[in-house]
């Protein structure tokens, strides 16, 4: 009976973790497309393309890599609401290396971008 319990407590508590994922995985994906969006088909509502682009990449790399960063995260996402997802302390290392280095280009670029 205790097990059941325990279980129903991870259960939920990995349904509060995969709708935040969920959720930021959307503002990330909104974001996204909004500056492709400006990008091919400016619109007078967003800011100029240039205003987001915030990095020293190529838009196509950048892009490249937002897409597979929306798909990782989507995958990651679906996979805590099935209760499939594992943890593992060597992947949450090595994925936030990759995040500090996708991080790094854009923190090294803004303050010499602000007047």
């Amino acid at each position: 009976m205790c097990g059941s319990n325990m279980s129903a407590t991870i259960n939920v508590r990995s349904s509060r973790h995969a709708a935040l994922m969920i959720v930021l995985s959307a503002l990330f994906t909104l974001r996204v497309a909004a500056q492709a969006l400006q990008r091919w088909w400016p619109q007078d509502g967003l800011p100029p393309f240039d205003a987001w682009q915030g990095s020293s990449l190529s838009y196509p790399l950048l892009l490249s890599m937002q897409v597979l960063i929306v798909a990782a995260m989507c995958r990651v996402g679906w996979r805590t609401l099935r209760g499939t997802t594992t943890v593992s302390g060597r992947a949450g290392r090595w994925l936030a290396g990759l995040g500090a280095i996708y991080m790094t280009d854009p923190c090294c670029v803004l303050p010499s971008a602000s007047p």
